[in-house]
């Protein structure tokens, strides 16, 4: 009962991404380009949902996938960051190394502690941190000590047409 409604839960998932996938396609011009700079990471997901779906329906393991697909989304969500803080040249200064700097630990990490062949916990857990908190440390750091506060970049992110 509980593996079915896994199962269930898993092909939904995957029903949301394909469906993600479509109405990117379909509306791809009419969303504004900042916006768009997110399509690297649905078509990454995509591929590497079907890959893996693939792979379990012969009895293969799929664990590598997870290694490969961490390092993958750190990068797209970076293109993305990238994309939203371009006016800030003080993230645009660190930006660079810090993307290098998490990209080396995450093929470490896959490299030394967790071989491809069991969970990549250490460096998903990495990943979602910096990329998900990413707004947050940012935003703060950047506009500590200022007496003014900026509109945030967010803000003129998804009002920009």
């Amino acid at each position: 009962m509980l593996f079915e409604i896994f199962e269930y839960i898993s092909t939904f998932s995957q029903v949301v991404l394909l469906l993600n996938a479509l109405i990117l396609l379909w509306k791809f011009k009419r969303i504004p380009e900042k916006i768009r700079m997110i399509w690297p990471y649905i078509v990454i997901a995509l591929i590497t949902e079907i890959i893996s779906r693939g792979l379990a329906v012969f009895g293969h393991t799929n664990l590598f996938l997870l290694h490969i697909y961490t390092l993958l989304e750190f990068l797209t969500w970076s293109l993305l960051y990238r994309m939203v803080f371009q006016n800030n040249s003080r993230f645009q200064a660190i930006f660079p190394w810090a993307v290098t700097i998490i990209a080396v630990l995450i093929i470490g990490n896959s490299i030394f502690l967790e071989p491809l062949s069991s969970f990549n916990s250490n460096a998903k857990t990495l990943v979602q941190q910096a990329c998900r908190r990413e707004h947050t440390c940012s935003t703060f750091i950047w506009n500590a000590g200022r007496r003014r506060v900026r509109s945030s970049s967010w803000r003129s992110f998804y009002n920009e047409r």
